[in-house]
């Protein structure tokens, strides 16, 4: 079904834009299996922080215009969003995207959510710093509002107000399972964030926090979340990885070690476990392939 469905938006877009464009196939697939604290076991296609396992295609057209589609090979249980499409989306790449895409909460380490959306990018209104400014409407009950961002990977602040926002099994996975997502008709109405991340040593320091006010359901309350996280660079065939976070609502610490053992080029093992409030939380171990 993944294929078909892609094959069948290159036939689209062939259609629309009049021309053959030029493709490019990927292929990141893993396969995860997990142990709860709870002693329940599973096997899933995206890893414990939310990653997905996908195949995409990228369009490049003769106008400078680029096209992306990349599918999903399982729903998340209980996300906010339940369709196999992860984005579909065409762009002129640093100035506009239209379609299906990952709002521009910060880059995504927090924060990682999909929706139907339009946005526009600037560095000229703030000499030479990155603006992106985007407007998304999902449905009833699902994403809707608008999401700024300024800055950089290094630096960069971003704001988001309107509905449902923080309801994906992507979103804020280091605090919480992708399963335990809290779904359509919740979320929140306000988020603010703010990313850093520097070299340190033998690797990479990250510092994000996030702050999701105004709940749409009273099931909810205001909630801050803070993760910070250092991943070494590659050692031989292997890279680490740790992370502390702490989210206020309910009250939790989570400790996460993992990282990524490299079998060839193409080929990854990478186990993680996770403790919280100082017990045992879950053990993942999974195969990533990458093509």
């Amino acid at each position: 079904m993944v294929t078909r469905s892609l094959v069948g938006i290159y036939c689209l877009l062939t259609v629309a834009v009049g021309q053959v464009p030029d493709v490019r196939l990927k292929f990141d697939v893993g396969i995860y299996g997990s142990l709860k604290s709870d002693g329940h076991s599973a096997f899933h296609t995206y890893d414990p922080l939310g990653r997905p396992s996908t195949v995409s295609l990228t369009f490049f057209l003769e106008s400078g215009l680029r096209a992306y589609a990349a599918q999903r090979f399982e729903r998340i249980t209980g996300s906010g969003n339940t369709d196999l499409l992860d984005e579909l989306y065409i762009e002129d790449e640093g100035i506009w995207r239209v379609g299906k895409q990952y709002l521009p909460f910060g880059y995504g380490r927090l924060m990682a959510e999909t929706a139907i959306a339009a946005r526009g990018e600037s560095s000229i209104v703030v000499d030479g710093v990155p603006i992106v400014l985007g407007f998304c409407d999902n449905g009833k009950g699902y994403q809707q509002g608008w999401v700024a961002r300024i800055g950089r990977p290094g630096l960069n602040l971003y704001w988001a107000n309107g509905r449902s926002f923080g309801i994906s099994g992507t979103a804020l996975a280091p605090f919480r399972r992708p399963e335990d997502a809290s779904g359509v008709n919740r979320g929140y109405r306000t988020v603010i964030g703010l990313e850093s991340s520097r070299k340190v040593g033998l690797g990479v320091l990250t510092v994000a926090v996030v702050t999701l006010r105004q709940p749409i359901s009273p099931l909810d309350s205001d909630l801050v979340v803070t993760d910070v996280a250092f991943v070494t660079r590659k050692i031989g065939v292997f890279t680490g990885q740790a992370g502390i976070t702490y989210g206020s609502s309910p009250s939790a610490w989570l400790l996460r070690l993992g990282g990524s053992v490299g079998l060839d080029a193409r080929t990854s093992v990478e186990p993680m476990i996770r403790f919280r409030n100082g017990g045992f939380y879950d053990l993942s171990v999974g195969i990533r392939f990458r093509f």
